[in-house]
């Protein structure tokens, strides 16, 4: 069988092309206070029997596949649709320490398992420790780009370095694999939940099971928009995730605000355009990264733009800080300023 590099094919996976198995890659490590605890206590999975658990060394993956100038801001508001603010949970005033640069690390030490969760086929990043001054964690399901696992992305340690537990499916998934990848993200969210009401599990009542989030990456990206009707989403995030052919559908299931970013010259962008022009009355913030392809998560200086834009969304629907609601919201926010950056595009937001 050919082999390619995990770069090719993520651009193979949105350009119709046979994929076939990645060379091991190194991602990044996780900086300062993102440490990765090598002896932690292995997530159980509830009704089944203690097993063992790898660790995941943040910047060696170990995962095992299983089966299978002027601001350009359009605001095209659709009347008497409510901000997207209105129909959330509340958000208490965070009790999450303020950050100042979302690109960089947060203030949480982290941990992180490589074979947990629903039948051992899970990567978990999580703050070390849990729970610490009565603090309860949002969640995010994670959905891999295509011919990966979630050892390629530095942004889900980094997540939780900002108190997020993230849950990612080790699935590598293939082209037309999103629906299947859409179900394993749920699942692995279903487990997280479980898990905050189990005596004896380390995620005990230290988990807010009330604010949780979907996002993805390329294929994961388009996962993401399968599972749009989920109704815990408080929001989710589609990254380089261009719909083929059938975005307005998808579309259509959406309840919750989302952020979508594509690069300026990414393979997924006409389709990132088309799922825009798609919008009606969902709530959505898109960002054209300039100077970007499809990418730009894995590489610098795009992974780090990326990597700020979404952690500050997450910050503001999932933590209620509101130091960076501002990032996103108004025709002046620092994204729209941010023009030398981003092109912003909303619909039915603000």
């Amino acid at each position: 069988m050919a082999r390619h590099t995990p770069i090719t094919l993520a651009l193979l996976t949105l350009a119709h092309c046979a994929s076939a198995e990645p060379e091991p890659s190194e991602p990044p490590s996780e900086t300062d206070a993102a440490e990765v605890d090598d002896t932690p206590t292995p997530p159980r999975d509830a009704g089944r029997d203690a097993r063992t658990t790898t660790p995941l060394d943040a910047r060696v993956p170990d995962e095992t596949p299983r089966d299978a100038s002027a601001p350009v801001v359009e605001d095209a508001r659709t009347p008497d649709v409510p901000k997207p603010d209105a129909s959330l949970p509340p958000v208490p005033a965070s009790t999450f320490p303020a950050v100042t640069d979302t690109a960089a690390a947060g203030p949480f030490k982290t941990k992180s398992y490589g074979m947990a969760g629903p039948n051992g086929g899970y990567t978990i990043h999580q703050p070390d420790p849990l729970g610490a001054e009565g603090r309860k964690h949002p969640l995010l399901t994670w959905g891999n780009g295509g011919g990966t696992t979630p050892g390629f992305y530095s942004m889900l340690p980094h997540l939780a370095t900002h108190g997020f537990v993230v849950i990612a499916a080790n699935t590598i998934p293939s082209i037309g694999a999103e629906d299947a990848l859409g179900k394993d993200m749920v699942a692995g969210m279903d487990w997280l939940i479980a898990q905050d009401a189990v005596a004896g599990s380390e995620y005990a009542g230290k988990l807010d099971t009330a604010h949780v989030a979907a996002f993805g990456y390329s294929m994961g990206g388009l996962a993401t928009f399968t599972i749009l009707s989920d109704p815990r989403w408080i929001t989710t995030v589609h990254i380089s995730g261009g719909n083929m052919g059938n975005g307005a559908q998808r579309i259509a299931k959406a309840h919750a605000p989302m952020f979508w970013s594509c690069g300026e010259t990414d393979v997924a962008q006409p389709n990132c355009q088309t799922d825009f022009e798609a919008v009606t009355t969902q709530s959505v913030v898109y960002g054209t990264l300039l100077g970007a392809d499809h990418l730009g998560i894995l590489v610098p200086p795009a992974d780090a733009k990326i990597r700020g834009a979404t952690t500050a969304w997450f910050r503001h629907y999932l933590m209620g800080d509101q130091a960076w609601k501002g990032t996103f919201a108004g025709a002046d926010c620092t994204l729209c300023k941010d023009s030398a950056t981003w092109k912003v595009l909303k619909k039915n937001y603000d």
